[in-house]
């Protein structure tokens, strides 16, 4: 009987092997039987186990909606007799952690669907929620708006031949798909079923011996079935599988969990339970596999949430298999926090790694935040860690990040070894595409051969599947495909680390490309935060004065959730902020409260204290008493009768204000005319202060984004003003200005001068009712110079203000830790712009601007709406914009110079202006601090209380300069040099003399003997 030769059309064979993947897949799972379960009212409140034990259960219906936005739900499953070696199928929208034995056992989720039963299971129970994990999968189709549709539970069972072949062929095929890519003419990305197939007549030998192998296998198939299909796909796999890859994948299991974004912190640490679960239950089924995570915040919550879980996770932390690194306490944002509030989650952080792993982590894991302050490599170093890793540069809009592996040199010269993935991201599936794309990206290649890739569904949790482990035992090094193994990030960097010499240098912050609007988007959660910064900032002084170490741990923890990097930046849903304002607040004024507390006793004299670390010089505004000006020395409590000197009286007439040091005046339009400080006319070249509104609509994420087409449409602010003099006491003096805004805005500018101040004190009062909507003050200058200064954690950063570099462009809002400044050349004449808790600037061609506020949509009623639908949640905004209503927003300008005094430096005065002295009764107090000298730029920043009769100084150079300081003491104190946490090196000596680099960070541990 005559039979046609095989393989003559080999175009034909792609449609042939999706046909049978298809067919395979199908007889994967089988023996279906839906189970009936019960389940507990949906609750706001997530309740344990032990409760749902002893509350009401109804049964479900499948196809049933059920619950609000982050709702828990509990619900019991009896298993038949016949479930031994079977598997249990979860089908709900949201996300769910099975419990076997009152113990987490395994999250399911739209990438984790089933899991097989341990023996002997015959009752389990499920804590299912309202909130969908791992959002990016393609079955993500998020919640319906009348809740979570559950679809049912069923009992399945495995055809583990299928599975195999499934996966073994599955692998072929992609490698298929990918040299099929790669031929020219390029094919279509898709098959067609119908129509002309693409020839492979010029395809590359490589791809039609690959056609060819597999319709060879396939008729085996045809033929024989499933066991002779598998036996030719090992054949397959053999013959293309390198024998040496130019390039290796080192794969670590990662999934990135949002402490809030797309839900409050109650649903993060819910997700924390749901994806250890399933890790932990993945290294039972595949000993290669390893995963690593960070945040010991998820830590924590696990331990409370689910003991016997936090117990397996420590035994495989223990192991080897599980590693727990990244350095801070939470992926903090890393430009918004005060330098010390970051130094505070490295110590943290670094605190729990070590309680963790029996060590701190070496490695610093942002793979998601919004920029890199320069100040990131030292503060590194001083926390004992030597690696940086991230992903979020791939994600640059205009200036591609020239390397891969590099040495970051952060802006005082320390250095750390830096790894980032380009082309690639934190959602990492073990796709060829991605592979191939990480590889291609990987600039260094050519000194190190390897690159990390993160592997597993992140952001909303769930992390890697079973799928992704079956494709690493198959993909590593066929054709061109990188080399792939599972191995720890610690492991990778320490054979980076080898080629140091070899690495480019990249010196300075690390800059994105995107997301500019974080800086200033929901401006009533950045004033809270500062508000506790600043609280706790006066609260330990108190305590170094008074002698006093409180244990102050549980309030620094919540400060340092609130930098968490979807959180401090405005980027989460409106419930996330209605929640960290008011507790932000609360803090705050518990901590002052206390502050109060020890130094008030029942009798005394009247005192003033200081709480900076530094002399203050200002009014001070007792409760009951007329203001006094002070010169208060660091860090004590002085008896308010000493203050006898008045400074020359204020004035104001008309529209102008003086005082002996500042002379301000007013145009007829209400904007800022001219200003002179110290007999200098600041050189203003068009009104100053001057209120410019913006349409804010970005072309993708509204909380995250100022586009560049925004910032070339706005308008300044014309229309009537009202002016007049709010008051003109010898003290202070106040000239306001009110005005119309936008379409249904009002803003009220007040200029307040006070006696014997240098700086021209600017509140902004603010109805704030606009839509899409930015608002910024603009200085134009003549200040020219090619760099503008920033103010930053610990320090500053210059960045060019001269148009025409493109990445110079590229920054048309840039981050300021709360100052700014333009000068000319040499930055001996200048405007500084000081705020009290605003990050948003911008400085081009001498023109300073500063963004006040600005109303996107919050997250949730934009294009994430699918996966948290708004009108499910049980706590509705007011309105569907943020920022909505009143804001008082305090500002000041004066002259800037590099070589001013420390009490005139902008970040000195972005604290003493408005960190005031407290009055009380009671007794004098002292830190034994006298002051500083020899160094304007060298700010004492903060004074942390230790156990014993010592304290820490924290110090930083904020201006690029080095010099040697002279520290004044009192007699009986010392100070030596130690480390951020206090511990003092072998060799330190006490001493008086310090000496400093630009930009170095400096802890002096302060002892009286």
């Amino acid at each position: 009987m005559p039979r046609l030769k095989p393989n003559v059309f080999l175009q034909l064979v792609p449609n042939r092997v999706e046909s049978a993947l298809r067919r395979v897949r199908e007889t994967i799972w089988g023996d279906r039987t839906a189970l009936s379960v019960e389940a507990t009212a949906p609750t706001e409140e997530h309740r344990s186990l032990a409760i749902a034990h002893g509350s009401p259960l109804r049964a479900v219906v499948p196809g049933t909606a059920w619950g609000r936005l982050y709702d828990q739900r509990w619900y019991r499953v009896r298993l038949p007799s016949n479930s031994a070696g079977r598997y249990l199928e979860w089908r709900d929208q949201g996300e769910a952690t099975l419990h076997v034995d009152g113990t987490p056992y395994y999250g399911f989720d739209v990438a984790h669907r089933r899991v097989a039963l341990p023996p002997g299971a015959r009752e389990v129970w499920v804590e299912a929620y309202c909130c969908q994990s791992a959002i990016w999968h393609p079955e993500a189709t998020g919640l319906s708006p009348q809740g979570s549709i559950f679809d049912g539970a069923f009992l399945v069972s495995r055809n583990d031949e299928a599975w195999a072949v499934h996966h073994d062929l599955q692998c072929l095929f992609d490698l298929m798909m990918h040299l099929r890519a790669r031929q020219q003419p390029a094919p279509a990305r898709e098959l067609s079923r119908a129509g002309l197939q693409p020839s492979v007549d010029q395809a590359t030998p490589v791809y039609r011996v690959l056609l060819h192998r597999l319709s060879a296998a396939l008729d085996r198939h045809d033929r024989s079935g499933l066991g002779a299909l598998r036996h030719a796909l090992k054949k397959i796999f053999r013959e293309f599988r390198a024998p040496r890859s130019p390039v290796h994948a080192v794969l670590t299991g990662h999934a990135h969990i949002d402490l809030v974004w797309l839900w409050p912190e109650r649903m993060g640490e819910a997700k924390a339970v749901h994806t250890f679960a399933t890790m932990d239950r993945l290294m039972t089924l595949y000993p290669e596999f390893r995963f690593a995570y960070s945040q010991p915040a998820s830590y924590r919550a696990v331990e409370r949430r689910a003991p016997a879980l936090a117990r397996a996770i420590e035994q495989r932390i223990s192991s080897g298999r599980w590693e727990a690194t990244g350095a801070l306490e939470v992926e903090s944002d890393t430009l918004l926090p005060c330098g010390e509030a970051l130094a505070r989650s490295f110590l943290l952080g670094q605190n729990e790694f070590s309680r963790l792993s029996g060590r701190p982590a070496r490695l610093l894991w942002l793979p998601d935040v919004f920029g890199y302050s320069g100040c990131l490599p030292q503060l590194m170093r001083l926390a004992g860690v030597e690696w940086f890793f991230t992903t979020k540069l791939t994600w640059n809009g205009l200036n591609r990040f020239p390397h891969s592996s590099f040495v970051w040199r952060g802006t005082d010269g320390s250095e750390v070894i830096a790894h980032v993935t380009q082309d690639a991201g934190y959602n990492n599936q073990i796709d060829l595409a991605q592979l191939h794309a990480s590889a291609n990206g990987h600039a260094q290649a050519g000194v190190h051969q390897e690159f990390l890739h993160p592997t597993g569904y992140g952001d909303g949790g769930g992390g890697t599947t079973e799928e992704m482990c079956e494709r690493v035992r198959r993909l590593s090094a066929l054709a061109d495909t990188p080399a792939i193994k599972w191995d720890q990030p610690e492991t990778f960097f320490a054979r980076l680390a080898k080629h140091r010499r070899q690495l480019p240098v990249h010196q300075g912050e690390c800059y994105l490309e995107y997301h500019r609007g974080t800086y200033t988007t929901h401006g009533d959660l950045k004033a809270a935060y500062r508000s506790l910064e600043r609280a706790l900032q006066v609260r330990e002084a108190v305590a170094v004065a008074t002698g006093q170490s409180p244990d102050l741990t549980a309030t620094w923890r919540r400060l340092v959730f609130a930098q968490f990097h979807d959180n401090l930046p405005g980027s989460s849903v409106a419930e996330v902020y209605a929640e960290s304002v008011p507790e932000l607040a609360r803090l705050a004024r518990e901590e002052f409260a206390q502050a109060q507390s020890v130094l008030e006793k029942s009798t005394g004299d009247w005192h003033v204290f200081n709480p900076l670390a530094q002399t203050w010089r200002g009014w001070v505004r007792p409760a009951e008493g007329k203001p006094l000006w002070a010169e208060l020395p660091p860090l004590t409590g002085v008896p308010r009768k000493t203050l006898l000197v008045t400074p020359i009286p204020v004035t104001a007439h008309e529209r102008v204000l003086t005082n002996d040091r500042v002379r301000a005046k007013l145009g007829t339009d209400g904007w800022l005319r001219r200003l002179s400080v110290e007999g200098r006319e600041i050189a203003f070249t068009g009104p100053a202060a001057q209120a410019v509104l913006y349409p804010d609509i970005p072309a993708n994420y509204d909380s995250w984004d100022i586009d560049q087409h925004s910032l070339a449409l706005g308008r300044p602010v014309t229309g009537r003003a009202t002016i007049r003099i709010e008051s003109n006491q010898p003290d202070r003096a106040i000239l306001v200005v009110e005005r119309k805004l936008g379409k249904a805005s009002q803003l009220t500018l007040r200029y307040i001068l006070q006696a014997g101040e240098a700086v021209l004190r600017i509140e902004a009062e603010l109805d704030w009712h606009e839509q899409h909507t930015l608002l910024k003050l603009h200085f134009p200058t003549a200040y020219r110079g090619s760099n503008a200064r920033f103010g930053a954690p610990f320090g500053s950063v210059l960045r060019g203000q001269k148009p025409g570099q493109v990445t110079t462009e590229a920054q048309w809002e840039v981050p300021g830790s709360r100052w700014a400044a333009v000068a000319n050349d040499g930055e001996r004449e200048g405007l500084a712009l000081i705020t009290e808790s605003k990050y948003g600037f911008l400085a081009r061609d001498g023109e300073l601007t500063v963004s006040l506020v600005r109303s996107p949509r919050f997250t949730g009623y934009d294009d994430h709406r699918y996966a948290a639908p708004a009108g499910l949640s049980r706590h509705q905004p007011t309105s569907t914009f943020t920022d909505q209503g009143r804001h008082v927003i305090r500002l000041a300008i004066g002259s800037y110079d590099l070589t001013a005094p420390i009490d005139q430096q902008p970040a000195t005065l972005a604290d003493s202006l408005y960190t005031t002295p407290m009055t009380y009764r009671g007794k004098s107090c002292s830190a034994g601090l006298l002051g500083i000298i020899g160094a304007s730029t060298l700010i004492p920043a903060w004074a942390q209380p230790i156990k014993g009769s010592s304290w820490i100084l924290r110090l930083h150079e904020v201006a690029g300069q080095s010099g040697r300081a002279i520290l004044q003491l009192a007699p009986g104190w010392t100070a030596t040099a130690c480390g951020l946490d206090g511990k003092i090196a072998t060799d330190a000596r006490p001493g008086k003399h310090v000496s400093f680099r630009p930009y170095e960070i400096i802890s002096l541990k302060l002892t009286k003997k």
